[in-house]
């Protein structure tokens, strides 16, 4: 059976993945005729980008100012249709779900941003003791990005059925940090699998429990799991992928094979869901503003902006993210990407605007990436300008 191959959780692009985004640009959509309603604007930006392109498929849900939702889908000739239902893995937009989890926790008086590693977890090779839960939070702890470490391949094709703890991610793929604890700025899965042990530690549950009592079941995400601990309440939407290396990408079903890459991620990126439960999510975070109190909200939206341009985006607070601005049409937007195997996806609330759009796509085409939320951002910006 076909595997997956290559997984990266971390929602930074690299410069050379920019420029080759850049390299193939799709041309941009003449603007909206006026008499057209929003709906029908946003269907026609869908389809001529998705075309311009080469999209292979993409599930788009978009959150109006007055809570209704537009839901989209595209796939290409020949391929599988996507239901409204049909799940993709999310990747580092797990983030957005473990700070806020801590952030309620620290709301709650039973974590404090100053608390250390050593009051909840044992000592480990690579994890300086002292490190904080805001300096977790922040990446600015020194954590070894684990998904880089030059074995992680190899042991997640060793046994791809395996369902790793994080334990051992820890102890098997973090390595020397970067820098000492506050002492600079490192994007980090590893940091936030960190802060998911101390979420069980503190709650006594498995996080799964917990984002299901917190989040999913209040704010109705019926199609939102994180794999590994959960069983899927939906179908997996295939992916696209060069797997005979001939150059031809064929759709490829979600094997079950996948387990060693998704509880490794666990919560810097094990999430899979659906393009309304995400769009609906990052609505209750920034818009409605029922997840967390406006002052955790506050310190979530703290965005360090001296970040290294490989990253991809413009700052980073906790478990948020602001865009760059030419993937939002030169808005100012903040929310989260990521990229887990061969999907790839983006969420962003335009406060400008009281809206959120929420892109996931199941092939590595970061063109349509790009422009798909550009195009999506311009239809906005003209219809309510």
């Amino acid at each position: 059976m076909a595997t997956i191959r290559n997984l990266r959780l971390s929602a930074r692009i690299t410069l050379n993945v920019l420029l080759a985004c850049l390299a193939l640009s799709c041309s941009k959509k003449s603007p909206s005729a006026p008499e057209a309603t929003l709906d029908e604007q946003l269907q026609s930006a869908l389809d001529e980008t998705f075309s311009n392109c080469g999209g292979q498929g993409i599930s788009v849900a978009v959150v109006k100012p007055d809570g209704s939702v537009w839901l989209a889908s595209k796939v290409a000739d020949g391929a599988a249709p996507l239901s409204r239902d049909h799940v993709f893995w999310i990747g580092s937009i797990t983030k957005m779900f473990t700070a806020a989890a801590v952030l309620q926790l620290i709301d709650e008086g039973k974590l404090h941003f100053d608390d250390q590693i050593h009051q909840f977890l044992p000592p480990y090779q690579y994890v300086d003791s002292t490190i904080t839960v805001y300096q977790l939070l922040t990446h600015t702890s020194g954590v070894f990005d684990f998904p880089n470490h030059p074995d992680y391949n190899q042991y997640m094709e060793e046994d791809r059925t395996k369902i790793w703890t994080p334990e051992e991610t820890v102890t098997r793929l973090f390595s020397t940090p970067y820098f000492a604890p506050g002492q600079g700025w490192r994007y980090s899965s590893g940091g936030y699998v960190l802060l998911g042990m101390i979420i069980e530690k503190v709650t006594g549950k498995k996080v799964a429990q917990v984002f299901r009592e917190r989040f999913d079941v209040p704010l109705g995400l019926d199609d939102t799991f994180l794999d590994a601990q959960e069983t899927p309440p939906a179908s997996f939407a295939p992916f696209w992928a060069d797997f005979n290396g001939d150059g031809e990408i064929e759709e490829i079903p979600l094997p079950v094979e996948r387990y060693s890459e998704t509880s490794c991620a666990f919560t810097a990126g094990g999430l899979f869901s659906s393009a309304e439960d995400i769009a609906r999510w990052t609505d209750a975070l920034f818009g409605r503003k029922v997840v967390l109190s406006q002052a955790m909200l506050d310190h979530m939206l703290d965005f360090y902006t001296d970040v290294p341009a490989d990253f991809g985006w413009l700052g980073y607070g906790m478990g948020a993210s602001i865009f760059r601005t030419s993937m939002v049409h030169g808005l100012y937007a903040y929310g989260h990407g990521g990229w887990a195997a061969y999907y790839i996806s983006a969420t962003a609330y335009l406060p400008k605007y009281d809206v959120t759009i929420t892109v996931l796509l199941n092939s590595p085409n970061w063109a349509l990436w790009e422009n798909g939320m550009d195009e999506l951002c311009r239809v906005i910006v003209e219809h309510y300008r």
